[in-house]
């Protein structure tokens, strides 16, 4: 800021400390001047503050200039900006007496403390307000996702159960593989029988080629051929062997597997048996024919010469061997392809079955995966959801308390209303009492039967004389019959405890004479006498700070205050009619009164001039040259 900015800025924080500038009633012009001059240098009046936080609003609130009011109000001065103490424009003007100017600021948007901490409570009760309902809505979107939760896990269950029936639609498929696999596997076995069969036929064949090979030279090449078949027939046999392997083999890998799958193993060991039993069997079957070969050779050696005979037969069933042998030969060699085909096939059925297997427990564990992690976003939203629960019923519980307390200090705040009502009208029935008391000496004046009226119709000289007139009463009534409000220690506290009479009003018996009036005034006041006496010994005790209000005192309070009006109408009532004839003497007491008490007011102004008179002139002579009174309000200048 340039000096100039500076020198402004001076004379503006100057504003704040002259006194006399504020002080005086065209002063307006002047500020406004200042404020021109400091806008002029890009100040921001109403930004300007002194070191108690004080803003020209707080001044012009302060000394009641309402034309800067208004100017700091179209320069956008904040109305609720308060110094350290706390106290806005608005506080200032009413503290200081200044109304309208109060009534201005508020109009414009200004507010009193109190109205800021109310619209604070109002701002937090809209935050708590606002907060319950995000807890309500966040309550609702997690019952949502928790019903999405359920309906995506019985999602869940349905294809775990159709998993389920998948997965015992394969088992079975598998068993009925492994019923084809055994039934295959017997048909293979069955084949192998029969190969092993004709294998000791061949060997009973080319035995017998043997020996009509030493018969005749010309069957070995028949014979021959007979040995090449059979080392094809050999050859056939290590192909089944190595077969019969390789399915060994795939049985082993099917076993190592299924491990799980105990029913499969122990039909295959069942199989097993039965394949050792059949072998046992085929063993035997091999002794017998070995056994029978011999028979035949024995047989054959016996009938050599008749091979000498039967050569032409034996070179013509040589020949139909040797065709019998191409027969079987293509028969076997069909056989042994068709097997080797079915042994593909069941290779390649298993294999797909296995791939589909893979799969399918793939898909189980993945659909077991899923289902974990959907039951832990369950649980996750079942906790999240039981948390928001606990906190809307720590919510709701709070906001019970709160309202339960509330209409319990409204009760309390409404007994001490009742009960402060109660007592100034109580303290109102004694004081009537008490004046009651106090002017005793208006019913000593009406039954005075001395009191007689002079030629010129002047009363003093009587009254003055007589013994029994007493002066009105001044600050207090007499000792004797002021009612008793003190509290008493050896008096009983409760307001059912038996009464102590208090001082009455004077017997009028002992001053009354016997006229019709009188006689009549005086029985009005004996028979009401007693109930009067308990009544003002009631309300002295009901007034003790210690006596707790309930509907029963109450009623009663209401009772003996309508029987203090029913009697004051009636004493009033009699006081009248006995004072018919004592109007002239009334009015002189009446004016001897007015006239004392005038007096008294007079001397009592009198010295309360005198000692304004006396402190004004210690305060003045003790006073600094600027006023420093409105220090107090917080925002005293300097």
């Amino acid at each position: 800021m340039t000096s100039g900015g500076n020198g402004g800025e001076e004379k503006l924080m100057y504003l704040f400390t002259n006194n006399d500038v504020w002080d005086v009633d065209d002063a307006d012009d002047t500020i406004l001047r200042e404020f021109t001059k400091a806008e002029s240098v890009n100040i921001n009046v109403t930004k300007v503050t002194d070191d108690a936080l004080n803003t020209f609003a707080h001044m012009a609130a302060l000394w009641d200039r309402p034309r800067v009011l208004e100017h700091l109000i179209r320069l956008g001065a904040d109305l609720n900006a308060t110094n350290k103490v706390g106290n806005t424009p608005a506080d200032i003007a009413m503290h200081w007496g200044n109304a309208d100017l109060a009534l201005q600021i508020k109009h414009y948007g200004g507010k009193h403390c109190c109205e800021q901490e109310r619209d604070l409570a109002i701002a937090q009760r809209d935050l708590v307000q606002s907060k319950i309902n995000d807890a309500t809505s966040k309550m609702e979107k997690a019952m949502g996702d928790w019903l999405q939760i359920s309906k995506d896990k019985e999602d869940l269950r349905v294809e775990r159960d159709r998993l389920l029936l998948r997965v015992d639609d394969m088992e079975r498929q598998m068993a009925q593989v492994k019923t084809d696999y055994a039934t295959y596997r017997g048909l293979y076995e069955q084949r192998q029988l029969q190969l092993e069969a004709m294998r000791l036929e061949v060997d009973k064949l080319r035995l017998a080629v043997a020996d009509e090979a030493q018969a005749k030279q010309n069957a070995l090449q028949g014979w021959q051929k007979a040995e090449s078949y059979a080392k094809e027939i050999q050859h056939m046999r290590e192909i089944a062997m190595e077969c019969e392997e390789e399915a060994v083999r795939m049985r082993d890998d099917a076993m190592c597997e299924r491990d799980a799958a105990r029913d499969l193993m122990k039909r295959a060991q069942a199989d097993h048996v039965v394949a050792v039993t059949l072998q046992k069997q085929a063993e035997g079957e091999r002794d017998v024919a070995l056994g029978e070969k011999d028979d035949a050779m024995a047989n054959v050696r016996t009938q050599i010469e008749l091979w000498a005979v039967k050569v032409k037969e034996a070179e013509h069933e040589r020949a139909m061997i040797q065709v019998e042998i191409n027969r079987q030969k293509a028969s076997l060699e069909a056989k042994c392809k068709w097997l080797e085909k079915e042994l593909a096939r069941v290779n390649l059925l298993s294999t797909v079955l296995e791939s589909q297997l893979g799969e399918t427990t793939l898909k189980l564990t993945q659909a077991q995966t899923n289902q974990e992690s959907s039951s832990t976003q369950l649980e996750k939203s079942l906790r999240k959801t039981k948390r928001l629960e606990n906190e809307l019923k720590e919510l709701i519980e709070a906001r019970t308390d709160e309202k339960h307390m509330w209409k319990l200090k409204e009760q309390q705040a409404l007994h001490v209303e009742s009960q402060h009502a109660m007592q100034t009208i109580l303290k109102a029935a004694m004081r009537l009492w008490t004046k009651l008391a106090n002017i005793e000496w208006i019913f000593d004046f009406v039954a005075h039967p001395d009191v007689v009226e002079d030629g010129n119709g002047d009363p003093v000289r009587s009254m003055v004389s007589s013994p029994m007139w007493k002066p009105p009463p001044k600050k207090a009534a007499p000792s004797s019959v002021r009612p008793q409000t003190t509290h008493e220690p050896s008096r009983p506290n409760h307001r059912h405890s038996t009464p102590t009479l208090l001082t009455p009003l004077t017997t009028p018996s002992t001053v009354l004479v016997d006229t019709a009036a009188s006689t009549k005034f005086a029985d009005k006041l004996e028979s009401i006498q007693g109930k009067v006496k308990t009544w003002m010994h009631w309300c002295s005790q009901s007034l003790d700070s210690d006596v707790k209000w309930d509907k029963t005192l109450l009623d009663q309070s209401a009772q003996n205050i309508d029987c203090l009006l029913t009697v004051a109408d009636g004493l009033f009532d009699f006081l009248g009619v006995a004072m018919k004839d004592k109007v002239t003497a009334f009015r002189y007491v009446y004016y001897y009164t007015k006239q004392v008490d005038m007096q008294v007011k007079n001397v009592e102004r009198k010295e309360m001039l005198l000692k304004r008179f006396t402190q004004h002139r210690e305060e003045s002579l003790r006073r600094p040259k600027q006023p420093a009174h409105f220090r107090e309000c917080s925002i005293g200048p300097g």
